[in-house]
């Protein structure tokens, strides 16, 4: 084969070798670019082809450039050593470490040093498998390091184990499992020699947590350096984004299994303080009953904490929480009843509590929580970011296996390990007994060496006397020999039998001491465990330093304690405050207020007055005398007539037998009394319309006396004490009438324009006169249409304009003139004038002759005037040649005339047509009023129909309403209109009550109205009050011509004795406006 078939001849005798391949015939191979000529397979092996090595025993890699066992190194492969100890010896690296590479040792956790042969407990570590991280742990975890000499003090007790070795990382002798707490019983040295032993010993090596389907919420580790394997079966949360860590034992393994679950749950903190700031529905007490508890949904709250074991019973599906405000040691029994579980079931629980023996529902929790060989079913929530312990806790159904001692033990020795006598029984052998009600009084119980352990009010070898400062026939009083007096307060060291933290004074003390305590003394146990005892010394005390307090005893006997002051006491002087208004009216009495006053002891104080500074002499001398009848009392008043108007100064001292001293100064005005007021109605100056009654009813009102701040509250005088003079000051001579007790002036006629000034004051001249400006004027005159301002009519028949109802409200003696203007709308005729204004001014109105006008539309203006006055209408007229359908409108009831409809009244029309066609008749109403509709909303019938009813709300005041109705039968049409007026109320004047303060029943009230006018005369007048019983109107008066009448009124309501007047005015049709008054009826 050419080139040995790796290469090309490119010449005689010459090859062109491939890569890899060499020699004069390319027969040579070649690995890793090493030929046979060089050093192939680094002289460990044969290269077999091409970049291909088969190595010798020892060596491995490609190149066969690699030890093949671990540990191994150098050209021959020998085994490593570290400081001459081959790595797999046991004694390598002191015995305390691996050899990882030569003379490299690793050491393990406790020990350093380059040959790992010096031991520390500072730098003890626990690896975690899942994250790498270390965490130091002293002593493998299993005790303190003791840093003065470095050395490791092992745990040796029944919660942590029973620890030996110089790491704490083996078992003590006699104990083993996982936790070193299992004892590996002998008769010998389990049971002490006094016992034979009652279980298997098979070391329990494994521990699993069970959830059951339950969730385990947490911020911090679950450690498992306890047990040589740890399981965790169920489901285990994140919360908040924190996952719970799972710490590898120094030894063991760790199986995460059954879906370790990392999606969140509820928050446990927004959970944990939801529940913490529930308001609670019930408190409870700090121990469960003995017949169990029974909760249903709601929140319970335990604000001592809750102790001991008992059952609770939980109803119900509704959501169950227990807070639990101190610690919680605890093992129930929880039954759930009528639908309730574990998930309905909460705990919120202070810091540090722990959990032993059962424990059922959802636990919250801020710090740290022990759990110790609990059984538990629910979940536990830690909120805050402590250490959760859950050694030695299995957590899963509600079960309790039974508890079996080590030992059955001889004699009277006691299990579990026969290491001690039973209740009731001591000396070496146990053989003796002791019962504390027969050897220790029942006062005590009895020690393991058969002597008695006295209460801490007892003493003797029998517990037959009362201990130190004890007494009575059952040792339960303690008196100190001494009260310690600090300011107002007493402190002794005192018991007594009472159950009670708070006790009568006088149940105590005998009654001449208790009189020296003041006034209401308060006694009680500030703190009863140390029989601390406080005298709340009342008002006007009279204890002191040296006092002798006697307590009441037994039989009739008392102790005798000395008062001493506390060396921290501290004699404040007393604080004087003295109390008078800032302003006081003449009228009024001065009062000066001291009983505010006090000192800290609350000793009794003596006052002294000092006037410092008064408007005058006379008043210095009149206020010094005066004050000096009232020393040492605590209240003073004199009436303030006695002192001139002005400013006053005082000065209070007050002094305490025992604090001293101290002053203080008021300063206070004396004012006049200001005149009264004057008020009339409706102003100082009014408006009224000719020939309108004018009732001006002047309203006095009174100051009362200020002995406050100085403002000024103004009542209603009553009507006896004063009265008016009336005196016209300017203006025309005006003759009018004074009626009613001098008070209301009446002007029954008025018909000169213009204005003239009346003038009133009090006929004592106590008040200032008061001028009231009267203004006349016309009113303006009345021109009524008769049936409105568009009428319809025939050419062929005559038809009459009528506006005889115009008139002058004020019935001046001027002459009425009545002018008509005529002017036809897109008709070609010619009003005749002659023939329509005959006679107009006599007969106001005027008629249109048959067939003087051509069918079609006339304008006719009317204008009325009387001197100065004057009024203009205008009147549309539509003449036809003549009507198929004779119909017209009548009013459906007859309670109102049409030219005067009370305004907010429905109007009801009703056509009428021959009464044989009737029912066949179709009717369509329409407004011929201009802005004015009718349809489905200002009518209650609608627009068809032989009936028509208008809405009165719709309906404006002052206004004509011309309302059309078209009807059709057979062919034949016709048409009738109806006018309506409606009719304007009253326009309101003054309403007035004198006096606005009287008494029901006796006191006769004036109601007056005046100004009151309308087009429609004569007004009448009716009153009413308010009951505020019924919330009704009642009437005062029946309808009466005249605007005054003289009543009684009925008792007002309330405090203030409030009462409320109504006045209500009609016009001739009935149409009527309202006003009201509030008074005080007492």
């Amino acid at each position: 084969m050419v080139c040995s078939g790796h290469g090309t001849c490119i010449a005689n005798n010459h090859c062109s070798c491939r890569p890899g391949y060499g020699g004069e015939q390319c027969q040579e191979i070649s690995c890793f670019n090493n030929y046979p000529r060089m050093v192939q397979c680094s002289n460990h092996g044969e290269c077999i082809a091409l970049d291909t090595c088969t190595c010798y025993d020892l060596y491995t890699g490609p190149n066969c450039e690699q030890c093949k066992q671990p540990f191994h190194e150098g050209e021959h492969c020998t085994p490593i050593q570290c400081f001459g100890v081959e790595y797999s010896v046991k004694s390598v690296c002191s015995g305390n470490g691996d050899c990882i590479a030569s003379n490299n040792c690793s050491c393990r956790d406790g020990f350093v040093g380059e040959r790992c042969e010096q031991f520390t407990c500072l730098n003890s570590t626990l690896n975690n498998t899942e994250s790498n991280n270390s965490v130091l742990i002293p002593c493998s975890g299993h005790g303190e390091c003791v840093k003065a000499n470095n050395t490791c003090n092992c745990y040796s007790d029944v919660l942590y184990g029973f620890w030996a070795g110089a790491n704490c990382d083996s078992c003590k002798s006699g104990y083993g499992g996982t936790e070193c707490k299992e004892q590996v019983c002998s008769s010998l040295t389990t049971c002490n020699g006094r016992g034979e032993c009652t279980q298997h010993n098979e070391p329990k090596n494994n521990v699993k947590y069970f959830f059951a389907g339950y969730q385990l919420i947490s911020r911090s580790a679950i450690r498992a350096q306890n047990f040589r394997n740890l399981t965790l079966e169920g489901s285990i949360a994140t919360e908040g984004g924190f996952s719970v860590q799972v710490l590898r034992s120094a030894y063991g393994q760790v199986n995460v299994r059954n879906d370790i679950s990392k999606n969140m749950v509820n928050s446990a903190i927004s959970l944990y303080q939801e529940f913490s700031s529930l308001d609670c529905d019930q408190t409870m007490q700090q121990s469960i009953p003995s017949g169990g508890l029974n909760l249903k949904a709601g929140t319970y709250c335990f604000p001592q904490g809750l102790n001991g074991g008992g059952k609770i019973s939980v109803s119900g599906s509704g959501r169950i929480v227990l807070i639990l405000k101190t610690n919680l040691n605890y093992g129930f029994t929880v039954e759930y009843l009528d639908g309730a579980t574990v998930d309905n079931l909460f705990w919120v629980v202070a810091m540090g509590s722990s959990i032993s023996g059962k424990f059922s529902g959802n636990l919250l929790t801020v710090g740290q929580i022990n759990v110790n060989n609990a059984f538990i079913s629910g979940s536990i929530i830690n909120v805050g970011s402590s250490e959760m312990n859950l050694n030695g806790a299995s957590f899963g159904p509600i079960y309790s296996p039974p508890v079996v001692d080590p030992c059955k033990c001889f004699g009277n020795y006691a299990p579990p390990y026969c290491e001690s006598c039973s209740a009731g029984f001591f000396g070496d052998n146990c053989t003796l007994s002791c019962s504390p009600e027969r050897n220790c009084n029942g006062r005590g119980q009895c020690s393991q060496t058969g002597s008695c352990l006295c209460g801490p009010r007892f003493s003797g070898a029998y517990c037959e006397v009362c201990a130190t400062k004890w007494i009575g026939k059952n040792c339960d009083y303690l008196i100190g020999d001494r009260a310690m007096l600090k300011i107002s307060k007493l402190t002794i060291q005192y018991a007594n039998p009472s159950k009670s933290t708070q006790i009568d004074c006088s149940s105590i003390l005998l009654d001449e001491t208790v009189k020296e305590l003041g006034s209401s003394p308060q006694c009680y146990w500030d703190d009863k465990s140390t029989n601390s005892f406080v005298i709340d010394l009342g008002f006007g005390n009279t204890i002191y330093a040296g006092s002798i307090l006697k307590f009441k005893l037994e039989n009739g006997n008392s102790a005798l304690v000395t008062v001493y002051t506390d060396p921290n006491s501290t004699n404040n002087p007393p604080t004087p405050i003295l109390k008078v208004s800032s302003k006081i009216s003449t009228c009024a009495r001065l009062e000066l207020d001291t009983s505010s006053s006090y000192s800290p002891d609350k000793k009794s104080i003596s006052y002294k007055f000092e006037v410092t500074s008064t408007p005058n002499e006379n008043s210095m001398v009149v206020l010094r005398r005066e004050l000096s009848l009232f020393e040492n009392q605590a209240f003073f008043n004199i009436a303030a007539s006695k002192l001139a108007v002005g400013s006053y100064s005082i000065k209070l001292t007050v002094s305490s037998p025992v604090t001293g001293s101290a002053s203080t100064q008021v300063t206070f005005e004396i004012i006049p009394v200001p005149p009264p007021i004057i008020d009339i109605p409706g102003g100082l100056s009014q408006s009224f319309v000719y020939g309108s009654v004018v009732v001006i009813n002047p309203q006095i009102s009174v100051a009362g006396c200020s002995n406050n701040d100085g403002s000024i509250i103004y009542s209603p005088a009553k009507y006896q004490d004063f009265s008016y003079n009336w005196e016209q000051v300017s203006g025309n001579a005006t003759k009018f009438s004074q009626e009613s007790y001098n008070r209301i002036l009446v002007i029954s006629s008025l018909q000169n324009e213009g204005s003239f000034k009346l003038s009133v004051s009090s006929s004592t001249g106590y008040s200032d006169r008061v001028t009231v400006e009267l203004k006349l004027k016309e009113s303006e005159l009345v021109l009524k249409i008769r049936n409105g301002n568009f009428l319809y009519g025939k050419v062929n028949q005559a038809m009459t304009v009528d506006f005889s109802q115009s008139y002058d409200p004020t019935k001046t003696l001027e002459k009425e003139e009545f002018s008509i203007v005529c002017i036809p709308l897109g008709v070609l005729a010619v009003c005749p004038i002659s023939e329509i204004y005959a006679n107009v001014n006599q007969e106001k109105m005027f008629t249109i002759a048959e067939n003087s006008l051509v069918a079609g539309l006339y304008q006719f203006t009317i204008s009325y005037s009387k001197g100065r006055r004057s009024k203009t209408e205008t009147v549309v007229v539509e003449l036809a040649e003549y009507v198929f359908l004779n119909v017209f409108i009548k009013m459906a009831t007859n309670d109102f005339l049409p030219t005067s409809v009370p305004l907010g009244m429905n109007v009801s029309l009703e056509a009428v047509s021959p009464p044989d066609i009737r029912n066949e008749v179709t009717y369509i109403w329409s407004s011929r009023t201009s802005g004015f509709t009718l349809n489905d909303q200002t009518t209650i019938s609608g627009i068809t129909g032989p009936f028509l009813t208008i809405r009165g709300e719709v309906l404006q005041p002052d206004t004509f309403y011309t309302i059309r109705l078209d009807a059709q039968w057979n062919k034949l049409n016709g048409f009738s209109e109806y006018y309506l007026a409606i009719n304007t109320p009253p326009k309101p004047g003054y309403f007035t009550v004198n006096p606005l303060q009287s008494k029901s029943g006796i006191d006769t009230v004036t109601l007056s109205c005046s100004g009151w006018s309308d087009d429609n005369t004569p007004l009448s007048y009716q009153f009413f009050f308010n009951d505020a019983k019924t919330s009704s109107w009642q009437a005062l008066t029946g309808k009466v011509s005249t605007n005054q009448v003289n009543v009684m009124l009925p008792p007002g309501y309330g405090s203030s004795s409030q009462l409320t007047i109504k006045a209500r005015v009609y016009d001739s049709t009935g149409a009527f406006s309202e006003m009201q008054q509030v008074v005080m009826s007492s």
